[in-house]
Formats: C-alpha cells, structure tokens, sequence
C-alpha cells in the first residue's frame, strides 16, 4: 500500500508540475509514465537474462510507445497529427513481445526458475507483482467498459497504467539487486555420500539415518544457500538433520515463514529441534524460534545474535563466533548476548572470521582467517552438539 501511495503521489506532482498546460497536453506528458516505466523493467530483465535479443525486442516495444505518446503530444500541442509516429505501434509492439518471447524461451536453461518462484511468490515480490497483475486487469476491464472519448475516462485509464507498470517495475528492482551476492566457492563442493538431500523451492533437506535433532539453518544476507553445504554435512555427519532454507533476494527476513511447512512435514521425526542462522540469517532463526518455542528448543547463533528475550530459562541460545571476525557488529552483540531468560552459552573460535561459517571465500572488510574454513565449522558443531 505505502508502494501505490508512492506511485499516487509522483503522478500528483507531475499534475502540479503541468497544471498550466493544456489537459490534453498534461495527459499526453501523463502517458509518457508507463513508457518509461516499461522501458527501465524491459532493460533490467534484458541485462538479468543477458540477452541481445529480448534488449532488441524491449527497444522495439520503447519505440512503438515512444511514437504514440509523442502523437499525442504534437496533436496536443500544434493540433496536428503526425500518423508517421503512431502507424508503426502495433507492428513494433507485436514485433517487439514476440522477440521477448523468443529470447526467453532461448533462455530458459539459463533461468533459475527456483528463484523465479520465490521471487513471484515471496514477500515483497508477491506484492509488486500481484498488483501489477491486478491493475493489468483493471486496465482491460475499463478498456471494455469505458467511454475512452471522455477526459476522466482518460485520466482513470492512465493513472492505472501507471500503477500497473510501476508495480512491475518494483518487483522487477528488487528482484535484479537481489542478484548481488556471494555465490559458494570451490570448497562448497562436498562429498554427501550417506546423506540424502531433497530440494524444494523454499529449502534443501538434509537426511541422515538415526537422527533425533533437527536444525532449521538459515543463511547469512546475500549468500548463496549453497555455500553452507559444506556445514550441513559436518551436521549431518553428527546425525543431525538440517532444513536449510532458500531465502528470496538472499535475505532471511524474506523467510521468516518458511520453516512452518518442514516443520509441521518432518517436526514429529525428531526429539529436538533447533533454529540457526549465520548473522543476518541467526537474527531471524532466534525470532523464529521465540514464537515456535513450544517445539523448537533453543537457537545457534553463528557471528550473530536475537533481538528478542526469551521468558524461559529452558530455551537454550547457544553462541559461536570467530576472533578474526571484522564484519559482527559486537557493540550489538554484548547488548543482546543475554537475551532474557535463555540459558546461554558462548565460543570464540581462536582464529576464525565472519565468513568462515560458510564457503563463499572472502567477505568484505572481513578479518583474515588463520584457521580454514572445515575447522571452523567442525568447531562450532562440536560446540552445538555439546550444548544441545
């Protein structure tokens, strides 16, 4: 809502910027919103789906609007119609949407289409994308029903095609920052043999023989979940089974609910069950688990720390962090360190960085480790399993 109030209120500021103008003049300026909006959103999917083809396609698209608003601006202004700029539209625009279409069907084995469904159905992706959707069929509706020879038919036709294509646009930023991050190295590359690993579209599964704890694990901010298999499978070696969570644009907040449907899936298989997150990801793990306290029995916070108080000393906030760790925020961490009444327990790793819980190599303005990365992980296992 506060997305549609903002998109509401720079139409109302372009309103007073034109209100001199002639209506028709204003109306034609108006109409350049959408095509620019469009513009950007077609530029941004043609650098994500690094495509040629599908950027040719989005011009052609610019072009053909990009004619028939500066139609509508001539005819406004000098009461001439210039047809030269609006003929081309529908050859343009069709020309255009099927190259688009082409270029994605090129690129489909380049798509992540795991992410693509968390994007649509994810927090704030749901969202941008729902409304746009929306006021698309909005705009078909009123095309039908409307006396589009009428200005305030015009003016309501307009202002929902802005709202369509700039919700688009929304969903389609946060969606291209959300491909800044870091991606898993070499060393992610583990042998899982004895493990069975099952993938859905909002978590891995990692499965052993024998276990009775289970851990929700969620990733630190803009990490690739895959850079964590390798501390999965030190888990999953000490027969402890791990949910670990696919978080949308890399970001756990986005996550928050994802561990009911595993939970409420597997939760009876196992006698403990545990959050845990890596910085970002064990803030969200530790609120995750204040709410679920009723099965979840404590949280592992890795270089991280919960923003909430426990009312019970029997939830159990176990703490792990490095003393080469540049990245953890310790005036905050010493704030909440004892988070109520959680029973609580710490490591220092001698040694270890803020990156090290993962495999994604060298995090920015991180201290430099002088221990590797497997025994670092191997350490804060141990240390958990002790203290479960």
């Amino acid at each position: 809502m506060f997305t549609g109030a903002v998109f509401f209120f720079i139409i109302y500021l372009l309103m007073r910027a034109t209100e001199k103008l002639h209506p028709t003049v204003k109306m034609a300026v108006v109409d350049a919103l959408p095509v620019l909006f469009f513009a950007v959103s077609m530029s941004i999917l043609a650098v994500m789906l690094k495509s040629p083809l599908f950027g040719l396609g989005a011009f052609l698209s610019f072009l053909a609007g990009t004619g028939k608003v500066l139609w509508k601006l001539f005819l406004a202004v000098k009461k001439t119609a210039y047809d030269f700029l609006k003929k081309p539209f529908p050859i343009l625009m069709s020309l255009g949407f099927i190259l688009m279409i082409v270029a994605v069907a090129l690129s489909g084995s380049r798509i992540n289409w795991n992410t693509v469904h968390l994007h649509l159905f994810s927090l704030p992706g749901f969202i941008h994308y729902g409304f746009g959707l929306c006021f698309f069929i909005v705009m078909i509706v009123l095309g039908f029903t409307l006396d589009m020879d009428m200005e305030k038919s015009n003016w309501i036709e307009q202002i929902v095609n802005c709202l369509a294509q700039g919700f688009i646009l929304l969903g389609i930023v946060y969606s291209f920052i959300g491909t800044f991050y870091y991606h898993p190295d070499e060393t992610a590359l583990v042998n899982t043999h004895g493990i069975t690993i099952s993938e859905t579209p909002t978590y891995y599964y990692f499965q052993t023989e024998e276990a009775d704890t289970l851990l929700i694990f969620y990733p630190g901010a803009k990490v690739d979940e895959k850079a964590y298999f390798p501390l999965m499978k030190h888990f999953a070696d000490s027969k402890v089974d791990c949910i670990l969570i696919k978080e949308p644009y890399k970001l756990a907040f986005h996550a928050r609910f994802t561990p009911n449907k595993p939970l409420k899936l597997y939760g009876e298989k196992y006698q403990h069950i545990f959050t845990g997150g890596h910085s970002l990801g064990g803030v969200v793990a530790g609120t995750y688990g204040k709410h679920h306290s009723d099965k979840i029995e404590g949280t592992l916070f890795l270089a991280s720390y919960p923003t909430k108080e426990y009312t019970s000393s029997h939830y159990k906030c176990i703490f792990v962090n490095g003393t080469k760790d540049l990245v953890l925020n310790r005036k905050m961490w010493e704030k909440n360190k004892t988070p109520g009444l959680a029973t609580c327990t710490y490591l220092e790793i001698e040694g270890g960085n803020h990156g090290g819980f993962g495999n994604y190599g060298q995090q920015k303005g991180d201290g430099t480790a002088t221990i590797s990365n497997e025994s670092q992980q191997a350490a804060a296992v141990k240390f958990f399993l002790e203290n479960r």
